[in-house]
């Protein structure tokens, strides 16, 4: 249940109480705060760069759907926090400069720290839309950050993109593509961005646009598949363009049911939206795989 505040006692208020200002930059970082329109909560904005923000964004970069270093999990994070060699993501790509230190963690010995190393260099090769998406932009999730890959083709051009460019994306509507604009407009988040690419993160350059027969189209996976996982199903229905949702509504598109599919079924079959099961499923890929 969500409350309502339907009137405010004001004789109940303490004689000494004083109005609280709202601040107009952030306490720890010195960003600017922002409220969006209709929206209660106030915001640093400092992205990348606010410590306060800090074990959150590392989190999320390091997560296995962003830039997925196997190993540097929140034991890890906190370590090197407290030992002060992580500021912000950049840093996760200078760790190796730091190897004695590292060593000095406990129950951090040799091959722990070789592993971690070893993983942070290997991320280095990643995707487009994994950076996008690990840099914890408002608004941008996974498939929000796969579309902007596949709309801007190269980090500069979405960089320099406008508001008015920005919403010409599919899944990116005027307050996100506003949210997208500010991340990079602010100087210290493009700082934080330089010194990743100049640490060596890199991907595949883009080549020429693929078919997408599937382009702007709903689908839902669920249920358990036997050939493949959920992730993969949606690597592969992503590839061919089609937008992969948590949930099924009238503008749902196709529904992949697997065993155990449930209420989502239930939800597609009330609507009559179209259903394959799995082998119908992998019968519709094979004609796009030759």
């Amino acid at each position: 249940m969500i409350p309502k505040v339907e009137k405010v006692w004001a004789e109940f208020r303490p004689a000494d109480a004083e109005i609280v200002h709202l601040p107009s930059n952030c306490p720890v970082c010195d960003s600017p705060v922002v409220m969006p329109e209709g929206e209660a909560l106030a915001r640093c904005s400092g992205g990348l760069y606010c410590a306060a923000q800090r074990i959150e964004a590392i989190r999320h970069f390091v997560s296995r759907k962003a830039m997925d270093i196997e190993g540097l999990g929140d034991r890890w994070v906190e370590s090197l926090l407290h030992l002060d060699l992580l500021k912000d993501v950049a840093d996760i790509y200078h760790l190796h400069e730091h190897r004695d230190t590292l060593l000095t963690i406990e129950k951090m010995g040799e091959k722990s720290v070789q592993n971690l190393i070893d993983a942070i260099e290997a991320s280095k090769k990643t995707t487009l839309a994994r950076f996008i998406y690990g840099l914890g932009i408002r608004g941008v999730g996974e498939t929000t950050a796969r579309m902007l890959a596949n709309t801007f083709h190269t980090f500069e051009a979405l960089k320099a993109a406008d508001i008015e460019a920005l919403k010409k994306t599919p899944d990116v509507g005027d307050i996100t593509a506003e949210w997208i604009a500010d991340f990079f407009q602010a100087p210290h988040n493009i700082e934080v961005l330089d010194r990743l690419l100049a640490a060596g993160i890199h991907w595949d350059a883009p080549t020429a646009p693929t078919r997408q027969p599937l382009n702007g189209e709903s689908w839902v996976v669920t249920g358990t598949l036997e050939s493949m996982g959920r992730d993969e199903a949606t690597q592969k229905l992503q590839a061919l363009g089609a937008r992969v949702s948590g949930s099924v509504s009238s503008k749902t598109k196709c529904v992949v049911a697997g065993e155990k599919a449930g209420s989502k079924l239930d939800k597609a079959q009330k609507l009559e939206i179209r259903v394959m099961n799995e082998q119908e499923f992998l019968e519709f890929l094979a004609q796009y795989e030759a």
